[in-house]
């Protein structure tokens, strides 16, 4: 069974450090530009629009784009979202669609500079909010072979332990990324907010 992401796991475990106060590490560079593009949406009010979709709609094309991005098929995964928010401009799949956009722009600009560092972390923190893990640890170990000082590559890397119940492999990161960055949090922080943020 394909899970429908509500809220990425990354917003909420982001969201949660930011209502403690806490910020988690910033990237060594901001490697993806964004760039403004161009989306003509429909009117909601428009007449010839028909109906407005149902939310059972959003939740099928949410369920659709998780399918193809597990199945790392990125182009389909991002036509689909863009198809989807089109007909309806929702803000969960609109996030979800810029989310798989900046993806691929950070796959493209890996292909022209496989060792920067900072865009595998980028990169993996992607891969970490689409809920793919596996490819988020590959990623951000990439980038610590390169550069073993990023704390953002090891913050986020004890994120993915912690997810998958790694405490030992967790703490130790945790404790790396705070030698490097002294205002990262706790395990007991990270640990409380992943409760929170499963109920939420």
């Amino acid at each position: 069974m394909t899970k429908t992401p509500t809220t990425s796991r990354l917003r909420r475990f982001v969201g949660g450090l930011a209502a403690l106060s806490i910020a988690p590490p910033e990237p060594v560079e901001r490697p993806i530009e964004t760039r403004p593009t161009l989306q003509l949406l429909p009117r909601r009010d428009s007449p010839d629009q028909g109906e407005l979709p149902e939310p059972e709609a959003t939740s099928q094309t949410l369920a659709q784009a998780t399918e193809l991005v597990g199945r790392e098929d990125w182009a389909r995964a991002q036509r689909l979202l863009e198809d989807a928010t089109r007909r309806d401009p929702d803000r969960e799949l609109a996030s979800y669609l810029d989310e798989v956009r900046a993806l691929r722009r950070t796959r493209r600009r890996l292909v022209r500079r496989p060792r920067d560092a900072a865009l595998h972390v980028e990169l993996g923190r992607l891969y970490f909010g689409l809920e793919l893990g596996s490819q988020a640890a590959e990623e951000l170990r990439r980038a610590l072979l390169l550069e073993p000082t990023l704390a953002e590559a090891h913050f986020y890397l004890a994120l993915e332990h912690l997810f998958r119940g790694e405490e030992e492999d967790s703490r130790r990161c945790l404790a790396r990324a705070s030698e490097l960055r002294p205002d990262v949090p706790s395990y007991e922080t990270l640990h409380e907010l992943l409760w929170q943020s499963a109920e939420g």
